[in-house]
């Protein structure tokens, strides 16, 4: 499923991984293709198909074909994005064996002005299953 793109670059921005989801290691949420200089939240949730009762993904409202399709337990920190529209968080997995082949779902949310009214480009989302 795709998000929705700024209306001054007309990008999309674009969700990525750098490292490993691993028990005990930590590894990079990456995010491309924002507008550059800009600030952007990843949001990050324990499930794609419903969040607090309702089905996603969940129409965004003022921001025409955007869409939440990650619910929303957990956010990080703001990331500014450099000149080029890219950013990071990094996100620390605990040495919990009970959590290998655990799930968590994420999605990037970047303050872009000219992408609609809400004022936010989202991008597609991803998928960790954590591992051994």
């Amino acid at each position: 499923r795709l998000g929705c793109g700024s209306g001054q670059q007309n990008a999309t921005p674009q969700i990525g991984n750098d490292g490993f989801p691993f028990v005990d290691t930590s590894f990079d949420v990456t995010v491309d293709s924002g507008l550059q200089g800009s600030a952007a939240i990843l949001v990050s949730g324990f499930s794609n198909t419903i969040w607090n009762g309702v089905a996603l993904p969940l129409l965004v409202p003022g921001a025409a074909g955007c869409q939440l399709i990650v619910s929303v337990d957990l956010t990080s920190a703001t990331v500014f994005l450099d000149a080029s529209g890219r950013g990071a968080t990094t996100l620390d997995v605990p040495d919990q064996p009970a959590l290998i082949g655990a799930e968590l779902f994420h999605q990037w949310a970047v303050l872009d002005p000219n992408a609609n009214l809400f004022g936010f480009a989202f991008s597609g989302g991803a998928k960790t299953t954590i591992g051994g």
